[in-house]
C-alpha cells in the first residue's frame, strides 16, 4: 500500500521539493517493510489570494495516494531599492523628466512571491518650471499586501528673463483732447512699441510684464517721461529695462473762424468792440490756451474810412498764427423818402399834359431826408420818357441821391383813363370738321387763332389785347370744344363772345392684323391661364382707326365643340372706336392632349426570400401594385397600368418588368423595376447519425451507424454526401488506443447555400483479457504463452499487464528442473511482469 504525507500549508516562495522541504510518501510492501516514495506528478494550482494543488504519489507497483498543498501569503512585498529623489534645473537636458521619473517609479524596486502591480499619487501634479512634487510609489502583490517608498522631485529655476527687443523712445505733439494720453497709454501697454522677453523656461506667451507708469506723460513745449518695463518669469525671476515718451509742441494754433470784415455809419463806437471781439476770430490750440494781440494803428479815406487789421493767436510756447480783417466806417445807407411818390389820374382830354408837367415837377409828391448829409444837398431825378398816347399811362420812378452817392427811388403812375368797352362786328361762329386721326391741329388752331371770326371795334382805343379759354389743342377724336374770346382795349375795358369748334367720326376701326388660332396642350383645369392669355391679347389681332387710338376691345366665346382629347371653342373679336364704330372678328383656341402621364413615384425593386412555392403573393402583390410606382396625369387624371411580366419567377431568379402607364388619349409612360427571389437560408439536416463508440469489432460502417438525410425549404429533399477521414489515437506504438473515424457530410441547396456537419465513430481497441505476455518475465520456460489479440493491428510497447502478480504455473520441467523450481519458489518471491515507469517532466516551477 501507499500512504501520502499529511496536507501542508506553506507560505508563499518557499521550497516544495521532496524530500529536502516537504516529506515523502510512505510505500508498505507485502512483506510489511515500509520506504519512502519520492515520485509525484503536481496537477494544476487553483485559488487567488490563497492558492492549493494536489500533489499525486506513485509507487512501483502502480499504486497512488493524493497530498494537497497550500499556498498562503501574508508577507508585504520586499522594498529593495527605495524610491529616489531628483533635483533638475528646468531647462536641463540630462536630467529625467518628471513623468520619466513617475514611470520608473523613482528607481524603487520590490520583490515578491507572486505578480507585482504598481501606483502612485502623482495624478496630474507637474512640478513646472519651479517647484516640486512629493511622489508615493506603492507595489501591491495579488494578496492585496502593500509597501510604499516616498519620493520628491524638484524642479529649480534661477535665471531672470532677457529683453531680447528694447523698449522704443518716442516723441508724441501735445494733444489736450487726450489722444497724446492715449498714445502714451497705448505706448505703455505695447511696452514701448514692441518691448519683449525671453526665458530659459517660460513660455514667452507665460512672462508677466509690468511696468511703473502713472497713466498719464508730461506735458508741455518738450518735456519726456521715462517708464521702467519689467518681465517676470513663472518662478518671480524678474528683467528690467526702460524707454521714454516725450509730449512736445510744435504747432501753432489753428484758426477755426477766420476775422471778419465789419463797419459801422459815420461814426467810430464800433471797432472798440470789434477789435476786442479779435474781428471774430477764434483760435485752439491742442496744448495750451491762446491769447491774442493785433496791429491796429488808426482809420484813413474819405466818404469810406478804412483800417486793415491783423490779429494774431499765440500759444504758452510761442508759436503764433495771423488772421486779417477790415474795419470800416462810410456813409452806404440811401436818403429816406417820405412820403412815397402817389400815382395820378386824369381824363383823358387838353389838360393832360399840363397835369403830367405839375405831377413830374413836383416828383410825384415824394420827399427825402438823410442822416449823415444835409438836405440842401439831396439831388432829385426821374426816367420819364414820353407822355401816354390816348387811354394809356405811364410808369414813372423818382430817385433822390445824396453826396456819397447814395439813392432812393419811388415809383408811380400817370394815368389818362377810358371806361367805355369794345364791340363786335361780326361775333365768333361755329366750326365743324371731320377728325383726321392727327388732332385736327391745323383746324382748330386757325378757329383758334382767327377768334371764331370775331373783329373788335373800339371808338377810342388804338389797339386791343385779345384772350381766350382754349386749351393748347383742340378734342382728340370725335367731340366738341367751346371758346370764349376776350377783348381789351388800353383802359381795361373788355368784352366776350363765344363759338363751338366740333370734331365727328363717321368711319369704323379697320383690321391690320386679324385674330389667330391657337392651341394648348390640355392642364387639367381648363387651361384658365392659357386661353385667357389668348384672349387678352385678342387672339393676336391688330385694329387702327383713322380717328381714335387705341381701340377697345371686346370679345365673346361664340360655340365650343370636339372631346376631352381635343376640343375647340371658337372667340368673336371685336374693336370699337371712341365714338361708338365697331368692327368684328373671329378666331378658335384648341385644347388637345398629347403628353403622356407623369411617373410621381419610381417603380422600386423587389427581393424575396424563397418559400418553396415560387412566392406567388409576394410577387403577384408586387406587380399588382406596379412594383409601388405611381403615375399621374396632369388632364386625364386617372390612369391604367400594364406590365409584360411572365407569370412565373424561378427560385433564385430575377424579371426585368417593364410598367406601362397610359391615359385616355392612349399617352403612355413606362418604367421598369426587377423583382427577384433569393434563397439566403441554408440547408438542414433533418436526420443526422449521433457519434458513436464502438468495440474494435463492431460493424462501423454507414449502414449500422446511420447516413445524413438533409433538406431546404427553397429546393426540397438534398443530395447529401459524405467524406471520410481515419486515424489512431493515441499514435502509432502506444496501446492500448482508439481508431477514430470522423464523417463529414455535406449538402447544399440549387442556390448553392450549402451545410456541413461531422460525426465521429470511435472504435476502441482494447487488449485481449487472457494470460499477460511473459516477455520479460523472469520465468520465460515456464509461463504459459498468451492468447492473441484481434485488436491490436500493431506492435505495442511493453505495458504493465495488471495489477497483481502473474499466478504460479506448473512448468513441464524434468524431476530436477521442478525440485529446483520447488527449492526456488520456497526461498524467492513468485516472478512477477517486469513493471514499465512513464516518467512526466515538469519544467514549470510554479506550484
Amino acid at each position: 500500500s501507499l500512504q501520502a504525507p499529511p496536507a501542508q500549508t506553506i507560505e508563499c516562495g518557499s521550497c516544495i521539493t521532496v524530500p529536502d522541504c516537504l516529506p515523502a510518501a510512505t510505500a508498505t510492501t507485502c512483506a510489511g517493510s515500509t520506504e519512502p516514495v519520492t515520485t509525484f506528478t503536481d496537477g494544476p494550482t487553483t485559488g487567488g489570494c490563497t492558492k492549493s494543488f494536489v500533489r499525486t504519489f506513485r509507487d512501483g507497483s502502480g499504486n497512488t495516494a493524493t497530498q494537497t498543498i497550500t499556498i498562503v501569503d501574508t508577507t508585504a512585498p520586499t522594498l529593495v531599492t527605495p524610491a529616489s529623489p531628483v533635483t533638475r534645473a528646468c531647462d536641463a537636458t540630462g536630467t529625467q523628466t518628471f513623468s520619466q521619473w513617475v514611470t520608473a517609479r523613482a528607481g524603487a524596486t520590490w520583490t515578491d512571491c507572486t505578480t507585482l502591480s504598481f501606483s502612485n499619487n502623482a495624478g496630474t501634479q507637474n512640478p513646472g518650471n519651479c517647484g516640486s512634487v512629493t511622489v508615493t510609489f506603492i507595489a501591491t502583490d495579488q494578496c492585496a499586501l502593500q509597501t510604499p517608498t516616498t519620493a520628491t522631485y524638484t524642479v529649480t529655476d534661477g535665471v531672470a528673463p532677457t529683453f531680447t527687443t528694447a523698449p522704443q523712445s518716442v516723441s508724441q505733439q501735445c494733444n489736450q483732447n487726450g489722444s497724446d494720453i492715449t498714445a502714451y497709454n497705448s505706448w505703455v501697454s505695447s511696452r514701448g512699441n514692441g518691448g519683449t522677453a525671453t526665458d530659459n523656461c517660460t513660455a514667452q506667451s507665460a512672462i508677466v510684464y509690468t511696468n511703473n507708469s502713472s497713466g498719464t506723460p508730461t506735458r508741455g513745449c518738450n518735456n519726456p517721461t521715462s517708464v521702467t518695463f519689467s518681465a517676470t518669469d513663472s518662478c518671480g525671476n524678474t528683467a528690467q529695462t526702460s524707454g521714454s515718451f516725450t509730449v512736445q509742441d510744435t504747432v501753432p494754433p489753428t484758426i477755426t473762424t477766420q476775422a471778419a470784415d465789419a463797419s459801422s455809419q459815420c461814426d467810430t463806437t464800433g471797432v472798440t468792440a470789434w477789435l476786442n471781439n479779435n474781428g471774430g476770430a477764434r483760435a485752439t490750440d491742442a496744448c495750451s490756451t491762446v491769447t491774442w494781440i493785433n496791429n491796429f494803428a488808426g482809420f484813413n479815406g474819405g466818404c469810406t474810412e478804412t483800417a486793415r487789421v491783423t490779429f494774431t493767436a499765440l500759444d504758452s510756447c510761442g508759436l503764433a498764427r495771423d488772421t486779417t480783417a477790415t474795419y470800416s466806417i462810410n456813409d452806404t445807407n440811401p436818403p429816406v423818402i417820405s412820403p412815397q411818390a402817389s400815382a395820378r389820374t386824369v381824363p383823358c382830354d387838353s389838360n393832360t399834359g399840363t397835369a403830367l408837367t405839375t405831377w413830374l415837377n413836383d416828383n410825384g409828391g415824394a420827399r427825402a431826408t438823410d442822416a449823415c448829409q444835409d438836405d440842401a444837398d439831396l439831388t432829385w431825378s426821374n426816367n420819364f420818357s414820353s407822355a401816354p398816347v390816348g387811354c394809356d399811362f405811364v410808369s414813372v420812378t423818382f430817385t433822390v441821391t445824396d453826396a456819397c452817392g447814395n439813392s432812393a427811388t419811388t415809383s408811380s403812375r400817370f394815368t389818362a383813363t377810358d371806361n367805355t368797352a369794345p364791340t363786335f362786328s361780326p361775333p365768333a361762329s361755329d366750326l365743324t370738321v371731320e377728325c383726321d386721326g392727327a388732332g385736327n391741329t391745323n383746324d382748330f388752331a386757325t378757329f383758334v387763332s382767327t377768334r371764331g371770326g370775331a373783329v373788335a371795334v373800339d371808338a377810342c382805343a388804338l389797339s386791343f389785347t385779345w384772350t381766350n379759354d382754349a386749351p393748347a389743342t383742340g378734342p382728340v377724336g370725335c367731340g366738341t370744344r367751346t371758346v370764349r374770346f376776350t377783348v381789351e382795349d388800353e383802359c381795361g375795358n373788355s368784352a366776350v363772345t363765344s363759338a363751338t369748334y366740333r370734331v365727328v367720326d363717321t368711319q369704323m376701326p379697320s383690321f391690320t392684323t386679324l385674330p389667330s388660332n391657337s392651341q394648348a396642350e390640355c392642364d387639367g383645369n381648363g387651361n384658365t391661364a392659357d386661353i385667357n392669355a389668348w384672349a387678352n391679347s385678342n387672339a393676336g389681332a391688330v385694329a387702327n382707326d383713322v380717328c381714335t387710338s387705341p381701340v377697345t376691345w371686346t370679345r365673346a366665346q361664340t360655340s365650343t365643340s370636339g372631346d376631352a382629347c381635343s376640343s375647340g371653342s371658337v372667340y368673336t373679336f371685336t374693336a370699337r372706336d371712341a365714338c361708338g364704330n365697331s368692327a368684328s372678328a373671329t378666331a378658335t383656341f384648341t385644347i388637345h392632349d398629347f403628353t403622356a402621364p407623369a411617373i410621381t413615384t419610381e417603380p422600386a425593386d423587389a427581393t424575396y426570400e424563397c418559400d418553396g412555392n415560387g412566392n406567388t403573393n409576394q410577387v403577384t402583390s408586387w406587380i399588382n401594385n406596379n412594383a409601388g410606382a405611381r403615375a399621374s396625369d396632369v388632364c386625364q387624371g386617372a390612369v391604367t397600368w400594364a406590365n409584360d411580366f411572365s407569370d412565373t419567377l424561378l427560385s433564385c431568379s430575377s424579371e426585368l418588368v417593364t410598367f406601362v402607364a397610359s391615359d385616355a388619349c392612349g399617352n403612355s409612360v413606362s418604367r421598369s423595376a426587377t423583382v427577384a427571389i433569393e434563397d439566403t437560408t441554408d440547408p438542414i439536416f433533418s436526420f443526422f447519425p449521433e457519434d458513436v463508440t464502438l468495440p474494435c469489432d463492431a460493424d462501423a460502417s454507414t449502414d449500422a451507424t446511420g447516413f445524413a438525410e438533409a433538406n431546404d425549404v427553397c429546393s426540397g429533399n438534398l443530395l447529401v454526401t459524405m467524406n471520410e477521414t481515419e486515424f489512431d489515437e493515441p499514435p502509432v506504438g502506444d496501446c492500448p488506443g482508439d481508431h477514430i473515424i470522423t464523417r463529414t457530410f455535406f449538402s447544399v441547396d440549387n442556390c448553392g447555400n450549402a451545410i456541413t456537419r461531422d460525426q465521429v465513430v470511435t472504435v476502441v481497441i482494447q487488449r485481449s483479457s487472457g494470460p499477460c505476455d511473459p516477455e520479460g518475465c523472469e520465468c520465460d520456460d515456464c509461463c504459459p504463452p498468451a492468447a492473441a489479440s484481434d485488436c491490436l493491428p500493431v506492435n505495442c510497447q511493453a505495458v504493465a499487464c495488471r495489477s497483481t502478480p502473474c499466478e504460479a504455473s506448473m512448468c513441464t520441467c524434468d524431476d530436477k528442473k521442478s525440485i529446483t523450481k520447488v527449492q526456488r519458489e520456497v526461498e524467492f518471491e513468485i516472478p512477477q511482469c517486469k513493471p514499465v515507469y512513464i516518467y512526466v517532466n515538469d519544467d514549470d516551477d510554479t506550484p
